[in-house]
């Protein structure tokens, strides 16, 4: 493509160049056949004029000039001022200018914006794969009652803690500048495994180490079969700007720290329509909620919080199955990002206290994504007591 600029009158050099130009740049079968035989037959002007002899005036002026076009199989005219401007484009690329800029501008109508995530196999978090959990007597999902809490207590000694979030910081800063990338998110898979493990080990030594931590919250939290939670919620972090300790505070809870997990289940996520596992669980409903629910429920008690009359439902529900841990995870990322009423909680930031009090029910001004009505509450507590919002950056 090229622009040439001649004026009116030219005619046997204009000819020539134009010749010249189709012949060398432009396709000379298409062409030179479509040229004068004679340079001495037309003029330039009358040549192109023959092709578009209705010039169109643009909405524009140049120097108080008005702007005419005129187009045809051979080029694209623009005049302006007494002089005359050429776009000699060969037509296939002229269609793919259009197809390409038509194309960028409907993008965002025809492919929606997704969020970036990695596709590394599962097999990088858990060493085998893991069979569904068998229980003997396996309670009711959502009797949150199981989970053992206690008062929140500060250590004596906080140099702990902050060593840990000074090496972090240290950390971070050195994995970004080798990479040389501005954010966590940047960095290559392989890269950010390499600093998820070291920031994982890093909390065990600095944090669990030297907290009164209870033994099976310890092994939930470290072992590393089904998966590495800690890395995997950190790498989710990364890709899903879901904080860390929101994902294993709510693994801890809905699972009473591991030792009731069904269908590799992390996170209580429904199953949809005909699919999933039955299972005996509770749930909270308003009396509007109870009635819509009623062939679900088992039984019932008529409770009083907070001035709220709800009712305790035993209920027996559907729930989704996965075939590995690390689905279960992604899946709980996939969940939270993709649905519209968990749009509010990727306004909190990393602020771990605001994304618990909006996660809970939404009879108590949550987005609802259990119907306990201290599910945030016991949420914060858990990671309160384990210290997990300093995994969060």
């Amino acid at each position: 493509m090229f622009i040439l600029p001649l004026k009116s009158k030219n005619t046997m050099k204009a000819n020539n160049y134009l010749h010249y130009f189709s012949r060398n740049l432009l396709e000379p079968s298409q062409y030179l056949s479509t040229f004068p035989q004679s340079t001495n037959q037309l003029s330039t002007n009358e040549y192109y004029g023959a092709q578009n002899p209705n010039p169109m005036k643009l909405p524009v002026h140049y120097k108080n000039q008005p702007v005419h076009l005129s187009y045809g199989k051979e080029g694209i005219r623009f005049k302006v001022e007494g002089r005359q401007y050429y776009f000699i484009v060969n037509p296939w690329v002229l269609w793919f200018i259009i197809i390409t800029l038509a194309f960028l501008m409907f993008k965002p109508l025809l492919i929606p914006e997704q969020k970036v995530v990695y596709s590394l196999p599962p097999s990088v978090y858990y060493s085998q794969p893991v069979a569904s959990a068998t229980l003997h007597a396996e309670p009711e999902k959502g009797n949150y009652s199981l989970i053992t809490l206690t008062e929140e207590s500060k250590a004596d000694d906080e140099d702990f803690t902050n060593a840990f979030i000074v090496e972090k910081q240290l950390l971070v800063s050195k994995f970004l500048i080798e990479a040389k990338v501005a954010r966590v998110e940047q960095l290559e898979n392989e890269v950010l495994l390499q600093l998820n493990y070291e920031i994982s080990q890093l909390f065990i030594d600095k944090i669990l180490n030297n907290i009164d931590i209870e033994p099976h919250v310890y092994q939930f939290l470290t072992d590393s079969l089904p998966l590495r939670k800690i890395e995997t919620s950190l790498m989710e972090q990364a890709k899903f700007n879901i904080p860390a300790s929101i994902k294993l505070g709510q693994a801890a809870l809905e699972t009473a720290y591991g030792r009731y997990v069904k269908h590799n289940n992390f996170f209580g996520i429904k199953a949809k329509g005909t699919e999933g596992e039955w299972t005996n669980t509770l749930e909270y409903y308003s009396l509007e909620e109870m009635k819509r629910n009623e062939s679900k429920i088992i039984s019932k008690q008529k409770l009083e919080i907070d001035g709220r009359i709800i009712y305790k439902c035993r209920v027996r529900d559907k729930f989704q199955t996965y075939s590995s841990a690390w689905n279960s995870f992604r899946e709980h990322s996939l969940h939270l990002s993709n649905q519209q009423r968990y749009a509010p909680l990727f306004t909190k930031g990393k602020d771990y206290k605001a994304w618990a009090e909006k996660i809970g029910s939404a009879k108590h001004g949550g987005v609802g994504y259990a119907t306990l009505p201290v599910y945030g509450e016991l949420l914060t507590k858990i990671i309160d007591r384990y210290q997990l919002h300093l995994l969060d950056y």
